[in-house]
């Protein structure tokens, strides 16, 4: 496609020497073991040219082995003898219109990573990536093809570089030749050449003592013994370290929902302790660690919760009180536990996409849905009045990251019903619920000057746009409504205008969002006013009013009041 590869040329022996080396190595084993290995690698590169077709340039003899995604609305550059692990969990190469991913030669990439680039992520040749990594340019993965992808922020990651198990490298990052990376751990901020970084954020280790290996080097059979900094080890005035510690309670593997809650965004970190899952029942009677207090998250497939709606997927008849007492059963031992935590969180039971029950007829008395429908809304009424157990939407959730929201591979290989996105949608409803009930949501929204003010809608253009920007006017006096008060500022010192505005009112600084469709503006009032909450917002007035709806930062209990003195 005309696309030039920005790597150094290759010193790796080709493929037939490769080859040879192998059929050495292996002359310990039988000849039908040997022959069996190179079928097997032979396989991998031909499902490497399949897997990676959307790929601009791919070098020689790269290795795909089971089924990977590839999302190239961009550039992705490929170097040689790349092996990418995605037998269990899929990988993910992931490019918006003005991305670029770049790999360089003899890069293993392992199984349930995402690598996504709105803007650019270079990956240098010999580096290693652990499963289930995240490599992103923009804070969720999936936007890199939307149109939040222009706040992307290059990531760079050099030669020789080893990425453990679960390591989110966030935006804007550069690591530098021969560094590697603990287990688990955030990465932050840049890190220097030859250097061990661990913990959440991750904090840069005493210098290795040698340089990245040579080519051809052997290399760690792991870094997953390596034990990542305890979260209460790091400082606590850093604004990324956990504050707050719960307790995941699961009849499903909720490790990678830990891991998402301990990546900062709008809201602060929460740490968070994995209860196994293969003893739930007793999980959720028994009284929790007591550095493990602050929140539950209790998130069950509905089958476990209610034993008569097993019944009722494998085809058999559930008697409707069955059902009911089965429900009431189980919001007996949350109330019970809910007495050891501040907050209790309850994701709705919800069911994988391809579970369609019976169709047309699942509506119906004795349907899948009908049943599930009522399940949620005895869970919601039952909790309704209570003062720590808050019901979440994991239907929303689903809805917004569709089929990638299950992977039933993943659930045969590792007890994970819901797949990497679909945790990454919970971790920040319930990072913003956190916030909510600290007294952290935000009272007042100012809208820029090329933001239409409450009550503007223009009597031009399309019908489309004067649909979409009553919608925008109707969403704002919903916000009202609920107790955010609104304020309109000209152009100017946009910075100094909202200050003005809140020390009028009465409103902290942390206690305001500015919307404005002008980045260069956006990016001043960040600089200029850091405690003030300024999103990403699109330049397309079609998606204002799903952007604003979208905010996670006005979550508060119906019929709060808007801020004294608010206009």
């Amino acid at each position: 496609m005309g696309v030039e590869i920005n790597v150094e040329q290759p010193e790796w022996p080709g493929l037939f020497a490769r080859i040879k080396r192998a059929w050495s190595r292996d002359s310990h084993l039988g000849i039908r073991r040997r022959i069996y290995k190179g079928l097997h690698f032979v396989l991998q590169l031909a499902r490497a040219r399949m897997q990676l077709k959307a790929c601009n340039q791919v070098g020689a003899s790269p290795r795909v082995a089971g089924r990977m995604r590839v999302d190239n609305h961009g550039s992705i550059i490929i170097g040689d003898h790349v092996n990418i692990n995605s037998s269990w969990v899929p990988t993910e190469l992931v490019t918006g219109r003005e991305g670029r991913i770049e790999i360089g030669h003899d890069v293993l990439v392992n199984f349930g990573t995402v690598i996504a680039a709105g803007s650019k992520v270079t990956i240098g040749s010999g580096s290693m990536i652990g499963p289930h990594c995240i490599i992103s340019d923009v804070d969720i993965p999936e936007a890199a093809a939307g149109p939040d992808a222009i706040m992307a922020k290059p990531i760079e990651i050099g030669k020789e570089v080893w990425l453990a198990g679960r390591v989110t490298v966030r935006p804007g990052v550069k690591i530098g030749d021969g560094a590697v990376v603990v287990a688990g751990s955030i990465v932050e901020s840049d890190v220097p050449p030859n250097v061990m970084a661990s913990g959440i954020p991750a904090r840069l280790l005493p210098k290795l003592g040698a340089p990245g290996r040579a080519v051809g080097e052997r290399r760690p059979a792991a870094l997953e013994d390596v034990a990542p900094i305890a979260p209460a080890a790091l400082a606590s005035r850093d604004s990324a370290t956990p504050r707050l510690r719960g307790n995941l309670i699961s009849d499903f593997n909720l490790e990678e929902l830990a891991h998402e809650l301990r990546a900062p965004d709008l809201h602060p970190a929460l740490d968070a302790l994995v209860a196994p899952c293969d003893r739930f029942p007793q999980s959720l009677t028994e009284a929790p660690p007591i550095e493990a207090r602050d929140f539950a998250v209790v998130w069950t497939r509905p089958a476990s919760a209610a034993p008569s709606f097993a019944g009722l997927l494998a085809g058999h008849g559930v008697d409707e009180q069955r059902l009911n007492a089965d429900v009431d059963a189980f919001c007996t031992r949350v109330e019970r536990s809910a007495a050891s935590y501040r907050y209790v969180f309850l994701p709705t039971w919800t069911l994988p996409p391809y579970q369609r029950g019976t169709g047309a007829f699942d509506g119906r008395p004795g349907g899948v849905l009908a049943a599930l429908s009522a399940m949620n809304l005895r869970l919601m009424t039952r909790f309704g009045c209570s003062p720590n157990v808050f019901v979440l939407d994991a239907a929303r959730w689903l809805a917004a990251v569709g089929p990638a929201g299950s992977n039933p591979r993943a659930w045969y290989l590792g007890n994970m019903a819901m797949a990497r996105p679909l945790v990454a949608e919970a971790a920040l409803d319930i990072r913003a619920a956190v916030a909510a009930m600290g007294g952290r949501n935000r009272d007042l929204l100012v809208l820029g000057h090329v933001i239409p003010a409450a009550g503007e809608v223009p009597e031009d253009g399309t019908d489309g746009l004067r649909d979409a920007l009553a919608d925008f006017q109707r969403a704002l006096r919903d916000l009202e409504n609920h107790g955010v008060a609104l304020a309109h500022i000209g152009a100017g010192d946009e910075a100094a205008e909202i200050a003005a505005l809140g020390a009028r009112l009465g409103v902290g600084l942390e206690s305001m969002v500015y919307i404005d469709a002008h980045a260069p503006t956006r990016t001043r009032v960040r600089a200029a006013l850091p405690a003030v909450f300024v999103p990403d917002w699109p330049e397309d007035k079609l998606l204002y009013p799903s952007a604003l709806q979208g905010l996670r930062c006005f979550d508060r209990a119906p019929g709060a009041a808007a801020p004294a003195g608010a206009p």
